[in-house]
């Protein structure tokens, strides 16, 4: 068959209809998979938070931190407290604005392992505006001290803003870096010997996996070791959305290694419908 004679409609047989019919239906096909599969994979991970933030940040000329620091500064006025900030943040991302900041469900879930360690160092890798500190902070003790990894520089900002607002800025150290470059020099630059407590977030795809930044505190020598026989404290790991952002890498090898007990706790993303699946994976070091 000729381009000729499938360019000239008047003289279709069966034949230029079956190829005809095969060509749209291959179309069909490729359209489909790009808008039901690769283009719904994408929104699912990135897009229902990327573009509507991207939009705000165009109308208002504000950033996401900022828009949410002006909101929760402006209604805890009046109260101050660690629950008034938490409140007025689930309340912004619930009614107004869709952020990766755990959720009530997380929170507690985070709240539940902190309560149970009873941590006296904990670092926090990725904070967005500090929402998991709060939990972390209202779940263990006055003398409890954090340290917060972020590598964005402006979430860095709007996290120590946030924690000045109730003065609880004196238990939250804000290190503006990236994991790689951060946790190697924790133990010099700060003082710590080991991690009682590890918190792993995330709020895109950029940042670096949890499997990486594990590595980097397997390597830095900041967890606890199991002594035989003798009771010894343990580092516990607590890692966000190893199913929304894929954590297979950290998922394997905490789950393969005999170094670790493990506990997976699923529950919807954040300030989403129940359809659209998350995880938290909980690893004990124990040596």
């Amino acid at each position: 068959m000729t381009l000729e004679k499938l360019l000239n409609p008047d003289g279709y047989g069966p034949e230029e209809y079956f190829i005809i019919s095969l060509i749209i239906f291959i179309i069909f096909v490729m359209m489909k998979h790009l808008i039901f599969h690769t283009l719904y994979y994408w929104w699912y991970r990135e897009g229902r938070l990327y573009l509507p933030m991207k939009f705000h940040n165009f109308l208002t000329g504000k950033s996401l931190p900022q828009r949410l620091f002006e909101f929760v500064k402006l209604e805890s006025e009046k109260q101050k407290s660690v629950e008034a900030i938490l409140e007025n943040i689930e309340n912004y991302c619930e009614n107004k604005e869709f952020a990766l900041t755990l959720g009530k469900h997380k929170g507690d879930i985070l709240e539940q392992i902190v309560s149970e360690r009873e941590p006296q160092k904990v670092l926090v890798c990725g904070s967005l505006c500090g929402y998991s500190i709060f939990r972390i902070l209202r779940s263990s003790s006055p003398s409890t001290h954090i340290y917060v990894i972020e590598t964005n520089v402006e979430n860095c900002s709007y996290t120590k803003r946030f924690f000045s607002l109730n003065g609880t800025d004196n238990q939250v150290t804000v290190i503006s870096a990236s994991p790689e470059e951060a946790i190697p020099n924790l133990k010099k630059d700060y003082g710590i010997e080991k991690l009682d407590f590890v918190f792993l977030s995330s709020s895109s795809l950029g940042e670096p996996t949890h499997h990486k930044v594990l590595q980097k505190l397997e390597e830095s020598d900041l967890f606890y070791q199991n002594k035989k026989g003798v009771e010894s404290p343990h580092t516990v790991i607590l890692a966000d959305k190893v199913v929304h952002f894929g954590e297979a890498e950290f998922l394997k090898h905490v789950r393969l290694s005999e170094q670790y007990e493990t506990k997976y706790h699923q529950m919807p993303l954040e300030y989403s419908p129940k359809d659209i699946v998350d995880g938290m994976e909980k690893a004990v070091f124990v040596g």
